[in-house]
């Protein structure tokens, strides 16, 4: 079974910073995000549609602390990705891992790697279980009742 930490980034602030980073990217992505208007006699099945629709663009950003470092990963889709990691510039450094022969690391970048990340996550694989949850974006701020 291969590992793969896709989207994660060493966050080069304090813990202090965090909050007010992500606040930050909230606004700045709200500008121009793309909504949904309800109709006004919109119900059941059709309703729950929307809400599903809405949901694929909500986004998270989980925080994992080890030793006296901060990683974050992001968890968006593809355009809110690359503006938030052009937003967030260098107060991240890419820090994915995978475990696998076609890694753009060196070895010993991903030796490292290994081992924080199997550090954060110990027995879970699931980075709710390990880390602080930030929804950046929420499928409220899509929809417009």
């Amino acid at each position: 079974m291969s590992t793969k930490i896709y989207y994660a980034y060493k966050f080069n602030g304090k813990v202090q910073e965090l909050v007010p980073e992500f606040r930050k990217l909230r606004e700045e992505l709200l500008k121009d995000l793309p909504t949904i208007k309800i109709p006004k006699k919109c119900s059941g099945n059709k309703h729950r549609q929307l809400i599903r629709y809405a949901k694929d663009d909500e986004f998270d950003i989980v925080t994992y602390f080890h030793k006296k470092d901060i990683y974050i990963q992001l968890f968006c889709g593809y355009g809110m990705m690359d503006r938030a990691v052009k937003f967030l510039g260098k107060k991240i450094t890419d820090f994915h891992y995978q475990d696998q022969v076609d890694s753009e690391n060196t070895e010993k970048e991903d030796a490292e790697r290994k081992v924080i990340w199997e550090e954060i996550f110990i027995d879970y694989l699931s980075p709710a279980k390990v880390g602080l949850s930030y929804k950046v974006i929420e499928h409220y701020d899509i929809l417009k009742y």
